[in-house]
């Protein structure tokens, strides 16, 4: 199918449910949802392999994005898939194609490239090697690069900072358990704010928020910190236990507000993370899929980078 998303097909006469969307909602569930929030999106299908190509005024009227992808370990159905997208993209108008991107800047995007041997962080990309080696070889480039740093704990690092912001009136509430889902409004306004300049980042629908973080989340005991101010938030971290290594606590989001920057909020909030890891008996943190021109990934160190992800990208001619 090429053309609008189902919800602004009803608008425009034709059925809002296709058999491509249903494609797509079969194999990604919830978040095949985000299609509504794209002008443009086409099926591409090559083999057993899909994926789809989506434009997005909001976020960049002439680069296309490519993301929803599925492929076997079929090395010929894996390329026949970038060809489609190349064309998808020019179909749209396009002059650049990026990918893989799900939605907006969540964990359902990028490539990992490389850390296989250190297991999986939940979650994270579950493509195999061989697919960011097949989009060299056709010309597709890295446009962005994220990192995954495994951090000695040392929550003693960032107490003064957390007794600094005590001082200057904000206090920290901690939401874990089945309570935990009571920071996401606070995490909707934080991230629709503080992630504006991030690659590839537009924000989302309350609902499409909460959807995809319950399902990122899903084999996950997540736990959220919150700086507030009276009744204002001014920051979060979102951390939680490596399902599939318990000596790993993994930090892979944090936020603080532009007007409450460089007051030690992050490293108070680094501080909350890190002694919940060390309470819970983990050896290290993983600061998960920071980007590579991150603030907290540069201010809190790096002991050890353990995986790699990238977005790639390729101009049309």
């Amino acid at each position: 199918m090429t053309g609008p998303a189902p919800a602004r097909n009803a608008v425009r006469g034709v059925p809002p449910v296709c058999a491509d969307f249903e494609k797509v909602r079969a194999r990604f569930g919830a978040a095949a949802d985000i299609l509504n929030t794209f002008s443009s999106w086409k099926l591409v299908e090559a083999r057993d392999s899909m994926a789809v190509a989506m434009l997005n005024p909001e976020l960049d009227a002439k680069t296309c994005l490519f993301g929803y992808i599925d492929f076997p370990d079929d090395m010929a159905a894996a390329r026949g898939l970038f060809p489609g997208i190349e064309a998808a993209a020019r179909e749209f108008g396009a002059c650049a194609v990026d990918g893989p991107v799900n939605y907006s800047t969540g964990m359902g995007y990028k490539w990992k490239i490389s850390g296989w041997q250190h297991g999986q962080i939940p979650p994270e990309p579950d493509n195999p090697p061989h697919m960011p080696r097949i989009a060299a070889e056709l010309g597709w480039r890295i446009r962005q690069r994220y990192f995954s740093d495994l951090i000695a704990l040392n929550p003693e690092r960032y107490g003064q900072h957390l007794d600094n912001c005590l001082w200057r009136g904000y206090r920290f509430e901690r939401f874990f358990g089945q309570q935990w889902r009571g920071a996401l409004e606070a995490m909707f306004e934080l991230t629709k704010a503080s992630f504006a300049h991030v690659p590839y980042y537009a924000p989302l629908r309350r609902d499409y928020f909460r959807d995809v973080y319950l399902s990122f989340l899903s084999e996950t005991e997540p736990v959220a910190d919150v700086c507030l101010r009276g009744s204002e938030a001014c920051g979060f971290i979102l951390h939680y236990r490596n399902p599939r290594n318990p000596k790993q606590w993994v930090v892979p989001l944090v936020a603080v507000a532009e007007n409450h920057r460089r007051r030690g909020i992050g490293s108070a909030l680094a501080y909350c993370a890190h002694s919940a890891a060390r309470d819970a008996g983990a050896q290290f943190c993983v600061h998960h899929h920071m980007h590579e021109s991150s603030l907290f990934r540069n201010f809190t160190g790096r002991n050890m980078t353990i995986a790699e992800y990238a977005v790639f990208g390729r101009d049309l001619t």
